[in-house]
């Protein structure tokens, strides 16, 4: 999944697919010590898609600003 592809997507499609992707890395890697895995390259791959969408994430709530940040802490600490 390439970034621009990323950047389309909506927060919640984004932690959807972290999430799939997350799961997927976790399936390669019992796979690949199992000696079961052909593509090893895969794992890398996986591991770069996770990273641009966490990239994105991040970009996007840094991009929201101190004051949303404030406030999501104040949540967070309440819940």
């Amino acid at each position: 999944m390439d970034t621009p592809t990323i950047r389309s997507k909506s927060d919640a499609e984004l932690r959807s697919i972290l999430t799939e992707q997350q799961a997927l890395l976790e399936d390669l890697r019992f796979r690949a010590s199992a000696r079961e895995l052909k593509n090893v390259h895969e794992i890398r791959a996986c591991r770069r898609v996770i990273a641009r969408i966490l990239t994105v994430l991040s970009e996007r709530q840094s991009a929201s600003g101190p004051e949303d940040l404030k406030a999501r802490r104040a949540v967070a600490a309440t819940a």
